[in-house]
């Protein structure tokens, strides 16, 4: 099942990525308005979901289903931690969907001004993350996905906590999350390394284009253009995955000849981004796998 179709299953319709709608709903007379919950929210995590403390992270363009599936760890005890817990203990179902949507509309933090500080740092970090291949479920511009977070840009202080807590085991994902098993591995330099370089990326780099896609292809509907430009990014990283990887995705099998391959792939992506929207009938049916 999809982002869009889960929530719509819960009543929630894609126009939710506003937030300033998602501020006005009202909830029963007995309950906080969405306005008053978000206060102790944006007091830590920063106005726009942007934390300015280190060791708090940012919310800002996290993946709905990421922000829902914290609340209801902290919630229900899942996950510890002495602010987040009394925060979270009385939220209702509908509170924490619409809190999910509420960040992830936000536009996403930046890395901080000017030069990386520390370059072998990054250099360092970014050899863990492609020898971890965090991108295969992070994306591979670690912008995350579903239950999976936004790393692109996120506090250091706080990735650094996120993977010592993996490690030791305070903090533990859903079913046969992944997480303690890479960290396993790290050292407390690899993971100041993988922080510093995650701290440094900026996920949004296709994003600079996108109002030029818009004005563009003015059949496409902003959430439906971001599905293809994350495409576009994931059909682009098989390049630098090599000969094979490329032919395996562009479904060619008579040359070896890169130039020839890249050519081939390029109108490819192109009518992808320019094919005509989806039909619902259509979604469901690939998505069902019909």
């Amino acid at each position: 099942m999809t982002n869009q179709r889960m929530l719509e299953s819960y009543g929630m319709k894609p126009s939710f990525a506003i937030p300033a709608l998602l501020l006005s709903i009202a909830l029963p007379a007995s309950a906080a308005t969405l306005a008053e919950r978000m206060e102790p929210c944006l007091a830590c995590h920063g106005e726009g979901g942007i934390s300015p403390t280190p060791e708090v992270p940012s919310l800002a363009a996290q993946p709905d289903l990421f922000t829902q599936w914290q609340l209801v760890y902290f919630r229900d005890g899942t996950r510890a931690s002495d602010t987040m817990v009394p925060v979270a203990k009385d939220l209702t179902d509908a509170e924490i969907r619409a809190l999910g949507g509420y960040f992830a509309a936000l536009p996403p933090p930046q890395p901080g001004p000017g030069a990386d500080p520390a370059p072998d740092l990054s250099a360092a970090g970014a050899k863990l993350a492609a020898e971890g291949r965090c991108g295969n479920c992070h994306l591979p511009n670690f912008a995350g996905q579903s239950e999976m977070p936004r790393l692109a840009a996120q506090q250091e202080n706080a990735l650094v906590k996120a993977l010592e807590d993996y490690k030791s085991g305070a903090r533990r994902g859903r079913g046969n999350a992944a997480m303690p098993e890479i960290t396993f591995g790290l050292s407390a330099d690899d993971m100041k390394a993988l922080a510093h370089f995650l701290s440094r990326q900026y996920a949004e780099m296709i994003g600079r284009y996108k109002e030029a896609f818009l004005r563009a292809l003015p059949q496409l509907s902003r959430q439906e253009l971001t599905w293809r430009l994350h495409f576009v990014m994931g059909a682009l990283s098989y390049t630098l995955a090599g000969t094979d990887a490329l032919k395996l995705f562009a479904q060619v099998t008579d040359t070896d000849n890169d130039e020839l391959l890249l050519q081939r792939l390029a109108p490819f992506l192109v009518a992808g981004l320019k094919a005509p929207p989806l039909t619902e009938t259509r979604k469901l049916e690939l998505v069902s796998g019909d």
